[in-house]
């Protein structure tokens, strides 16, 4: 599936290039935390395009695409014949959001995870927002929406300025709530669901939710666009398509002529596919015969990524793309630590102090994602989730089974458990 792979990572690049966010019909109060009992049904805070973009947020995006890259390989090499589809924005917002309650060496795994290291967090908030700021209203004739959320357990302190931070930077609509009770799993799930069209459904786990779960963190970003150029459904055709495994199919693939950014090289082949006015857009890129997507990913870091961006020139041609659809879910907390920030999932060394104020310690104890991507004649429809689940430490941790065997000569005593009198002890040799 190289053509569907790349055409993937082409749309989660496009994603962080552009976009808007969802309107609001009841956008977030100046309320204090505690007098929010739960967060409108599928409302999220919108970021108005009229509102000045005061910082060059260059260095975020560049920071954010190395991040998504990184990650997306490490995924994909994990399953190599397998679809992977996921958002770097939706992902590494959530993180960012995070990251303002990381303090210490965990915030220096965070920072160094998502390409910020020595970034003060003041302005790692301010580029946030202005790249949040700078997606709305990008066409007016695609839509696309981010949203933010914290759902708070209701009864923990968390520090007023971690709070405030999030909810200023990034628009997060605050809900605290109590985890155990019932209806409370399918209550985020449903503010997800509504927030990506109903396209991304159960992305929180009934098991995520236990008594010390403290704070859920969410965003959800949704796109729907129409092609610059549609494809002519009556150009489509079925076609051998040779999958990873190498085996073959028949599948329907689109045809269009034209003009095209487009660049090649012994290795690639990229075009870049706009949609409505032009701002957004696709890259697919078709690893060369003889070569394949791990070998293009293994070379694919974000300076590979900004030099073919370069590259691209008009040029006249043909593009055949495969029609597809695919749904793609992943637990991320295994590929987020082999990426460096394994100190945060680790219950005796993270340090999420600057979150809440609490005697046990807090650390992730999961980060979800989800997503969805279609992509025909007329356009694409995508949409994607991330949850970053915060727990605080409280049971030992699990310890390793034993087995035992008792297939031999054996001692065995009864004991007084008050006073710790052996009141009998014998063995047993040959047991009656």
């Amino acid at each position: 599936m190289k053509t569907i792979l790349f055409s993937i990572l082409g749309l989660c690049e496009l994603v962080l290039a552009a976009g808007c966010a969802h309107e609001s019909s009841t956008p977030a109060t100046n309320m204090p935390p505690a007098n929010i009992e739960q967060p409108p049904a599928a409302t999220q805070t919108q970021f108005t395009a009229a509102m000045p973009v005061a910082y060059d947020h260059a260095a975020l995006t560049r920071a954010y695409n190395g991040f998504g890259l990184r990650l997306f390989r490490t995924l994909q090499g994990a399953r190599p014949t397998h679809n992977t589809f996921i958002s770097p924005i939706s992902i590494a917002t959530a993180l960012a959001m995070t990251y303002n309650g990381a303090r210490n060496e965990t915030a220096q795994a965070m920072a160094q995870t998502l390409n910020v290291p020595g970034m003060a967090r003041e302005q790692f908030n301010q580029l946030n927002s202005a790249v949040l700021q700078s997606l709305a209203g990008a066409d007016p004739s695609v839509d696309l929406t981010i949203a933010n959320a914290l759902w708070a357990r209701a009864d923990i302190p968390f520090v007023p300025a971690f709070l405030s931070e999030v909810r200023a930077a990034y628009r997060a609509e605050l809900a605290n709530v109590d985890f155990l009770a019932p209806g409370t799993c399918a209550r985020i799930n449903q503010w997800v669901e509504a927030a990506t069209r109903n396209r991304i459904q159960d992305l929180i786990k009934p098991q995520d939710l236990h008594d010390d779960t403290l704070l859920i963190l969410i965003n959800a970003i949704y796109f729907k666009g129409k092609w610059e150029k549609t494809f002519e459904r009556a150009a489509t055709q079925n076609l051998p398509f040779t999958c990873a495994d190498g085996t073959v199919r028949q599948h329907p693939l689109m045809e269009q002529s034209g003009t095209y950014q487009y660049y090649h090289d012994d290795t690639v082949q990229i075009v870049r596919l706009p949609y409505g006015t032009g701002r957004l857009s696709m890259r697919v890129i078709l690893p060369a015969r003889g070569s394949n997507v791990a070998a293009v990913l293994a070379k694919l870091d974000e300076a590979q990524w900004r030099a073919w961006e370069d590259a691209l020139a008009s040029k006249e041609g043909t593009i055949k793309l495969p029609r597809f659809k695919m749904e793609y879910e992943a637990e991320l907390s295994a590929p987020l630590a082999a990426l460096g920030m394994g100190i945060a999932f680790d219950r005796e060394r993270a340090d999420f102090s600057g979150m809440a104020t609490i005697r046990e310690r807090i650390c992730i104890s999961a980060v979800r994602h989800k997503s969805f991507v279609e992509v025909n004649e007329e356009g694409t429809e995508a949409a994607a989730a991330t949850a970053v689940v915060m727990m605080r430490v409280t049971a030992a941790m699990p310890m390793e089974r034993f087995m035992m065997v008792c297939d031999r000569p054996f001692v065995f005593a009864i004991c007084d458990d008050d006073t710790g009198m052996v009141l009998f002890l014998g063995s047993v040799q040959q047991p009656q």
